[in-house]
């Protein structure tokens, strides 16, 4: 949702502002105490309206912070899923294309990415509403699947080089059994 941080502000303060022209603010002194004890309850009034008004905004807001993340998530797959597409067709053995570089630049997209999204859906000047623990999440996220690919890449690599072992040794063997057919075929000729 655009802009949807400015959208809670303006709903926010439109209700206050509503609330406010709808009840001025007393102006009556409490003789007791000598301070405005209708004023007081009329603050805490307002306090109590905007935790009203705010509380099913910031349930969107958390589930939009999700949905962001989630976004930024597949957009870091599926930029290391094209990488590695590349890595491939280039040489698949070769050390040089794990892509790191590639793996870093779509961390740091799929982060900047996020938290343009969470400013934009950030109610300003409202603590509760606050997307550090969301970024967090979103980065120990992109460790873990930064860290899996690694892990499937160093599997692939171990597989290719075992794999170039084990034809080295077929190789060698077939070589072995020609030398002795051919020994064999000499002693027969003799």
């Amino acid at each position: 949702m655009d802009n949807f941080g400015a959208k809670a502000d303006e709903i926010c303060n439109n209700a206050i502002e509503d609330f406010s022209s709808a009840a001025p603010v007393p102006d009556e002194l409490d003789p007791a105490n000598g301070e405005n004890a209708l004023e007081a309850i009329y603050d805490k009034k307002v306090e109590d309206l905007e935790r009203l008004v705010d509380a099913p905004l910031h349930v969107l807001y958390l589930k939009q912070l999700t949905l962001s993340r989630d976004r930024a998530l597949r957009l870091f797959r599926s930029t290391l899923a094209s990488t590695a597409a590349a890595n491939v067709k280039e040489d698949p053995t070769n050390p040089a294309n794990t892509g790191v570089m590639t793996e870093y630049e779509a961390m740091m997209t799929a982060d900047e990415r996020f938290r343009q999204d969470a400013e934009e859906l950030t109610r300003s000047g409202n603590p509760e509403w606050s997307y550090s623990r969301d970024a967090q999440l979103l980065k120990q996220s992109l460790l873990e699947i930064t860290n899996r690919a690694k892990k499937v890449q160093e599997t692939k690599l171990l597989a290719a080089k075992q794999s170039q072992q084990a034809m080295g040794f077929l190789q060698m063997q077939q070589q072995q059994l020609q030398a002795i057919q051919q020994q064999m075929q000499v002693r027969i000729t003799v």
